[in-house]
Order: C-alpha cells, then structure tokens, then sequence
C-alpha cells in the first residue's frame, strides 16, 4: 500500500489532513475507524502484515472503542486474540485471559505519551509476556523514545519498521 493511499485512508477516519502533512507530532488527530469501515480493513490488514514478523501471540490494545475495533481486525488478520488494557479508577488490568508465554505487539492509530505504552508493558511483563513490537497507524515522537527494546512498526509517515530492535 502507498503512502498516497495510506494518508487518504487516514483522512477518511477523521485525522486532519494538516496533521499528516507537518513532521510527526504527539499531538496527531485520532483516527476513527468507526468513519471508515473498509478504510479500517485495510490499514488494520496492513498493520497486520508489517507485524506478522515479529510472531506474536496476542494483540495488546487501550480501552478505547477506535482502538478495539483496530485492534480486532490486526489480531484476526494475525490469527491471535486481542486484549484489552483498561484503567478502572487507576488500577490497570486485562479485559480477558493471558498466557505467561505470549509474545504481546500492542497496537493503537498513535501512541501520544508514553504513559499507555509503558503502562501496558509493565502490565504484560507482569503477567510474564513480553512486548515484541509496536504498531501504529502513526509514528510518534513518544512512540520512539518509549519503545525500548520493542520494534516499532508504523504505517505513517513511511515505514518506521524497526527502528528498534528486539
């Protein structure tokens, strides 16, 4: 998928066009998968694939219903399940069952602070996960300084694969 199609795809789920055209920013609109279903589809299969590399076991993704919906499709396009983080009143937890051996990509449109990545990956390396990688429809400052030893994965703006290493 090209980069042209990639950004119409991203501006038909609401993130302003502004956004994609300045250097990447933590402050990026959020894109709705809910605007665009087949957009959706086929950035979460594109995400999907570029993930596909690092073998994961499980899809990690924030309590957010445009994320959910992203995160669906890139696990079942990987043939894994999907978790959900969620933050009851400040206490963390999963919304379902982890394995000690999953081997966690957590996906969201951007990561904006590095506060949801490392929160969810404390979480799975509590539970006895790792995170392998991070995809995003966007990168984000805060997505590469906080990525660590986890690959980041992003469809926008180009191919930031691996600009981490595991």
């Amino acid at each position: 998928m090209s980069d042209h199609h990639i950004r119409e795809l991203l501006i038909a789920g609401s993130v302003p066009a502004q956004d994609l055209a300045a250097v990447p920013s933590d402050q990026v609109g959020s894109y709705c998968s809910l605007f665009d279903s087949a957009g959706a589809e086929k950035l979460g299969r594109a995400l999907a694939d570029a993930l596909s590399p690092h073998e994961p076991t499980l899809v990690v993704v924030w309590e957010d219903i445009e994320n959910t919906v992203l995160a669906h499709i890139v696990a079942r396009e990987l043939g894994v399940n999907a978790l959900r983080v969620v933050d009851a009143s400040g206490i963390l937890d999963f919304d379902g069952s982890f394995g000690t051996k999953d081997r966690a990509v957590v996906v969201a449109d951007a990561f904006r602070g590095d506060f949801p990545i490392n929160a969810m990956r404390a979480l799975i390396e509590q539970q006895g996960g790792r995170v392998v990688a991070f995809g995003a429809l966007m990168t984000t400052p805060a997505l590469l300084a906080a990525a660590g030893d986890a690959a980041v994965t992003a469809l926008w703006p180009g191919a930031a694969e691996d600009t981490a290493t595991s």
